[in-house]
């Protein structure tokens, strides 16, 4: 079979050519010298899509949209944060604060933001208002929160076609975020002054009604007197009485932050367990009961004003092992409440963990009240037996004492919690504060596009595609083209006898076959 290629006419057996292709050949590979010469032939495949490719980077750097960043950096507290000597002692004095940095994209707190912007100042490229509807767009996504490792410092990063309101949007998050921590941290702060503030009016009238008793009591019988025996108990029974005062406050007031904060909850469609499901947990019963069995040791130890060092060991014991057993039965709770379905939420987590900590409040408080109540039943049954008008006048002195003590211990409460009221505003300072990043002439610089980056990968891309694409069309293009090409075509077993040159014959000589006789230095001829 003739075949007849570019530049030439070549004879090759009639057998299928791509049967005749051994397998060492097709092996082989490409040279560097056949790769260069496929370059070279195809260059202008290469050029085109060059071309093209850097066209289109050029093309869409000028159309699209820069975009600018500001950040600010900012040192946040974290609620949950401890200050007293049981945090201490249990290693909770730096508490984490991936809760806090939830909260900071929130949407109450990206809507508080924008609420402090005059968005008619801001403009965007072609011109419009960030008043109008829509322009600001979804702001959520191009804010991110990044923290430093093992640090409580958090960057916020807002990224917007305009520098000023990059800037300006960063200062105000930082700001309302502020003002949000405080009011969550405030919240259980003024709950607590509520109360203290509604329980002193009430003192004061107890305290006033006992004081008026006693008066009675001792112009109508003129028994002023005590035995010792009496004054002994009497002191006894007064000083398991002021303990379990305060914390009959105490439970009250975790009853109320208990209700709030189920209520909250419950605007969020969630159930969560009662107080009472939450005792008859297994594992609570017998923490409690575990916490009780020390306490009543520790508290009549307390009671012996002499006899007992301050730094006993058994006190230590004591104290660690009530410390110990509280944290245990503050992780038992937080695990029963714990929401379902939204627990993702920032604020639902913070709140069902305030919730925790107010029922585990009321366990503790409840479990003292008990031990209090049980040991001064004793001392009452011992007192029952005195007579009976030594025992009223008793009765009497006791009931003016603890309502005085109680009323002193209230004021000093309602001055400490508004002392924590105010202290907790401050929930975050600003380090760096928000900046527009300007070059030498004073204009802003933008983050994208990022102009050198783009036009560097479109020179890179072009030429990668070009070259591709010129060994795509090399491979799909299967002419012979060469005696190298017909070389690997018969394959090493085939002998090639030569090959025919393309002849063209004048047909105005009489007999135009006769290449040589009619042009014998001709190249068909030294052929």
């Amino acid at each position: 079979e003739n075949v007849i290629p570019e530049g030439g006419d070549t004879y090759v057996d009639s057998m299928n050519m791509a049967q005749q292709i051994p397998d060492d050949d097709m092996q082989e590979g490409m040279s560097i010298k056949e790769l260069l010469h496929i370059l070279k032939v195809r260059l202008a495949w290469i050029i085109v899509v060059f071309v093209l490719v850097v066209a289109a980077a050029v093309g869409y750097l000028q159309y699209v949209t820069p975009m600018y960043e500001s950040e600010v950096t900012i040192l946040v507290d974290s609620l949950q944060k401890g200050t007293d000597f049981e945090s201490m002692l249990l290693g909770q004095s730096t508490a984490k604060i991936s809760t806090e940095v939830e909260l900071t994209l929130s949407r109450s707190n990206i809507e508080s933001a924008l609420a402090k912007l005059d968005l008619s100042r801001y403009r965007t490229e072609d011109g419009v208002s960030y008043a109008g509807e829509g322009i600001v767009g979804n702001i959520k996504g191009r804010t991110s929160v990044t923290t430093v490792k093992d640090t409580n410092i958090v960057r916020i990063t807002v990224t917007d076609q305009d520098p000023t309101f990059a800037r300006d949007f960063a200062n105000a998050l930082a700001e309302s975020y502020n003002e949000l921590l405080g009011s969550i941290a405030r919240n259980n702060k003024t709950i607590q002054k509520d109360f203290i503030q509604s329980q002193i009016p009430i003192n004061e009238k107890q305290l006033q009604a006992a004081a008026d008793a006693l008066g009675r009591f001792r112009e109508e019988s003129n028994y002023i007197q005590l035995s010792d025996k009496s004054k002994l108990l009497s002191e006894k029974i007064a000083y398991f009485q002021l303990r379990r005062e305060p914390l009959a406050l105490q439970l009250k007031e975790a009853d109320l932050i208990i209700q709030a904060h189920e209520e909250t909850l419950s605007s969020f469609a969630l159930e969560t367990p009662g107080y009472d499901e939450v005792l008859a947990d297994i594992d609570m019963g017998n923490l409690l009961e575990s916490y009780m069995q020390r306490s009543r040791e520790l508290i009549m130890y307390e009671a012996i004003q002499e006899g007992v060092p301050e730094g006993s060991d058994r006190l230590f014991v004591l104290q660690s092992a009530l410390n110990q057993l509280s944290k245990s039965l503050l992780d038992r709770v937080t695990l029963l409440v714990a929401p379902r379905g939204l627990s993702t939420d920032p604020f639902i987590m913070v709140t069902s963990q305030e919730l925790a900590k107010a029922m585990h409040q009321r366990a503790m408080t409840e479990a003292q009240m008990s031990v209090l109540e049980s040991i001064e039943m004793t001392y009452s049954d011992e007192l029952s037996h005195l007579p009976i008008l030594e025992r009223q006048l008793l009765d009497l002195q006791r009931d003016v004492e603890v309502y005085e003590t109680l009323r002193m211990r209230l004021m000093e409460l309602l001055e400490e919690v508004k002392i924590a009221e105010a202290a907790v505003a401050g929930s975050v300072t600003v380090v760096d504060p928000a900046i527009v990043t300007q070059n030498r002439e004073g204009t802003a610089i933008p983050v994208s596009p990022n102009k050198m980056l783009i036009l560097a990968v479109s020179v890179l891309l072009g030429g990668a595609l070009g070259i591709l694409l010129a060994l795509l069309v090399e491979m799909l293009d299967v002419t012979i083209k060469d005696e190298g090409t017909l070389r690997k075509l018969a394959g090493p077993n085939r002998p090639l006898l030569g090959w025919i040159p393309l002849m063209s014959f004048n047909q105005d000589l009489d007999i135009p076959s006769l290449v040589v006789h009619n042009d014998p230095l001709s190249f068909e001829s030294e052929r």
